[in-house]
């Protein structure tokens, strides 16, 4: 698997306060759950959950070795934080399947109705693959400024386990991910969740 990474700035949490969704005063999930669905119904698109995501975010703590600057550590605990967001996101499907644009055109007339905390829900559903290539990207940032050469060789070998249908495109450069079966879809984001948690379990198991 190949990504694309922008340059590391350790300093600066925008892109993983975005993924990250902050909110201060979060609905519980079986409220925001079961108000997303009869919302959805409402409006002509019934959804299906297979996962109804969970509210609280366990951050790991990291065996740290003072080979690493508190700056690296910093920004790892900040994706390994953006990881566990996803791993706790909601995964449901919906009545487009295969037809996104369809779906876009929902979403513009309707999502304007939702308060935002049951916007940010929705928008967190595993399916939507936005916040699982930002954090391949973070994890290459990691592997190319990180010392211990096990958890590299670790985190490489991890990544390229992630479903194939994740990065191929065809030959009119179209994501395999965008044209498989909601079935599919769901089979590989469970696989990728298990690949995060992997991920995760590393770093608090392995002093860095």
């Amino acid at each position: 698997m190949s990504f694309s990474p922008g340059k590391l700035n350790l300093n600066n949490r925008d892109s993983f306060d975005s993924l990250l969704g902050r909110n201060d005063k979060p609905i519980p999930v079986p409220e925001r759950q079961q108000e997303l669905i009869a919302f959805a119904v409402k409006h002509g698109n019934p959804l299906e959950f297979i996962e109804s995501g969970f509210q609280e975010v366990s951050i790991p703590t990291l065996k740290i070795s003072t080979e690493n600057s508190l700056e690296v550590t910093s920004y790892i605990n900040n994706v390994l934080e953006t990881i566990q967001k996803f791993i706790s996101s909601p995964l449901f499907t919906d009545q487009f399947h295969r037809d996104h644009k369809s779906r876009r055109v929902w979403e513009s007339n309707n999502l304007l109705y939702l308060s935002p905390e049951l916007k940010e829900y929705y928008s967190s559903n595993k399916l939507n693959t936005n916040s699982f290539w930002a954090i391949l990207s973070f994890i290459e940032l990691i592997i190319e400024h990180l010392n211990n050469t096990e958890i590299k060789k670790t985190l490489s070998s991890i990544l390229e386990r992630f479903p194939s249908i994740l990065s191929e495109v065809d030959k009119n450069k179209v994501l395999e991910y965008n044209k498989v079966s909601d079935k599919e879809k769901i089979l590989a984001i469970q696989e990728t969740t298990k690949l995060f948690q992997e991920i995760i379990n590393l770093f608090t198991t392995i002093e860095m």
